[in-house]
């Protein structure tokens, strides 16, 4: 089947000179064609493909660049099946692993300005800069590993102004489209996914922020009954791109007076949904108030039940929420007194057996219970004893960690936590501070990366062991990706 796209048209390009995740993208016009197939079985079957080769783990090929115009194509035509899923993989294709410009936004000005540095660089130069990774190594082994991984640091470089390519490709081809939706298209979900797509184009906010503001501050005399789902995700793009637009962008001269009004009116919504995106919004804009982390917390402890399509965090709301949490904590700006309105959910949601983002929810506590690390009991010599901590509240958490069991290796912000706030690494060490029984040698709050490659090895076979102990491995030590 051959794609009636023109121009260009599918097999205009070479795409054997191409390349993804596999090799060369010779049958990425396969998986173009099944895209437009009436059988779901087969889109769905296109879109995996897609996604393990033009977009793997987020890493992008010249081939993500060249697929860039046909699945604009596809996704403008009404006529085709999965229009919101097409925005989505542009989506992806533009930025990898969206969830790491949350709760933030992108701050595309600083990646041009690496990718020109990069571009800048001299063989000695770069010879120069790999040398200083090397010589940054925390030990001896860490630095024979880095050594032995040059072409990984190399293969940065690269990446890098692949990303930025791809980025761009979807900015200047894709982004008319998606404006398109957000005026008015009778595929609700289309509507919702483009109004998630261009809250990481903020170079380009002089042209949407007109078209969400009417969806944020609608008239509700007008008669348009706007999707909850559309609604919320407006609400969350709409800040996204304030927030990280140029000053100098004539779409920031909205009165923060009147945003910020709109946005406590969501707040007291009766719609949880609608309630979350108001407490993004406004903990984005830095209004922390007690009802906002309140509303913030009550999110990631008690989800609503029915959440229509939001794609960010791909419909995980209350891992938003955690993240917006968590940048409260990190905020000096923030009042402390209202940071501890949180606190309650968050020991709640730390209790509870295998803890989903375990890592930044300890972070988040911590934070919450010692905003001066020295105040830290184990951070005391000698360390305070369980009966005479300050509040019931950090007697609940060194209780909930005696407890506790990761599902996955310790993370950064566990990490960062742990040795902050000089916390034990071992269960049974706080399980001897609160009077409870030990567990013996699998009583480690901690994953090792040698109990991962165990139970990897046991579940998943040979190969997605090296894999996942590949990972475990860059990410440890700093190897880039």
């Amino acid at each position: 089947m051959v794609l009636n796209l023109s121009p260009p048209t599918v097999d205009s390009v070479n795409w054997a000179t191409l390349g993804h995740a596999y090799g060369p993208a010779t049958d990425v016009p396969e998986y173009l064609a099944l895209l437009e197939s009436e059988e779901e079985s087969d889109r769905k079957n296109a879109f995996d493909a897609l996604y393990c080769t033009v977009y793997h783990q987020g890493t992008r090929y010249s081939a993500s660049v060249a697929i860039v115009p046909f699945l604009v194509a596809l996704a403008a035509n009404p006529a085709v099946h999965g229009r919101d899923q097409l925005v989505g993989l542009l989506c992806n294709i533009a930025l990898g692993d969206i969830r790491q410009f949350l709760p933030r936004g992108v701050d595309i000005a600083s990646q041009r300005q690496e990718v020109e540095r990069l571009q800048s660089l001299t063989i000695e130069d770069k010879e120069r800069e790999f040398h200083k990774w090397v010589a940054a190594s925390p030990n001896e082994w860490v630095q024979q590993l880095r050594m032995s991984e040059r072409k990984y640091f190399e293969k940065r470089h690269l990446e890098l102004e692949i990303s930025l390519a791809a980025y761009d490709a979807v900015k200047d081809k894709a982004l008319s489209t998606f404006c398109e939706f957000l005026r008015q298209d009778s595929d609700a979900r289309a509507r919702e996914a483009a109004a998630h797509a261009v809250a990481f184009f903020p170079e380009s906010s002089h042209k949407t922020l007109p078209l969400l503001r009417p969806i944020v501050f609608q008239d509700e005399s007008s008669g348009e009954n706007i999707p909850e789902g559309i609604l919320a995700t407006a609400i969350v793009s709409y800040v996204l791109l304030l927030s990280t637009s140029l000053p100098s962008s004539p779409a920031t001269t909205d009165d923060r007076a009147i945003v910020e009004q709109k946005l406590h009116y969501f707040l007291s919504h009766q719609s949880p949904v609608l309630r979350w995106a108001a407490a993004i919004g406004l903990s984005r804009l830095s209004i922390v108030d007690p009802l906002v982390l309140a509303t913030l917390a009550s999110t990631v402890t008690t989800p609503p039940e029915a959440v229509p399509k939001i794609s960010f965090y791909f419909g995980g709301i209350g891992n938003y929420a955690l993240e917006s949490l968590e940048a409260a904590c990190k905020a000096r700006s923030t009042p402390v007194l209202a940071l501890k309105s949180s606190l309650a959910a968050l020991l709640d949601v730390l209790a509870r057996p295998n803890c989903d983002k375990y890592d930044i929810i300890l972070f988040t506590c911590c934070a919450l219970l010692w905003p001066t690390p020295q105040d830290s009991p184990f951070n005391q010599d000698p360390p305070t004893r369980y009966e005479d901590l300050a509040s019931e509240e950090q007697r609940r958490f060194f209780k909930a960690m005696a407890e506790s069991r990761p599902t996955r290796e310790e993370g950064p912000e566990g990490l960062e936590a742990r040795t902050t706030w000089n916390l034990p690494a071992d269960r049974d060490a706080y399980r001897r501070y609160v009077g409870l029984p030990e567990e013996g040698p699998y009583g480690r709050v901690v994953i090792t990366w040698r109990e991962q490659e165990e139970e990897e090895w046991k579940s998943c076979g040979c190969w997605m062991a090296i894999k996942s102990l590949t990972a475990t491995y860059r990410k440890r030590w700093g190897t880039p990706a």
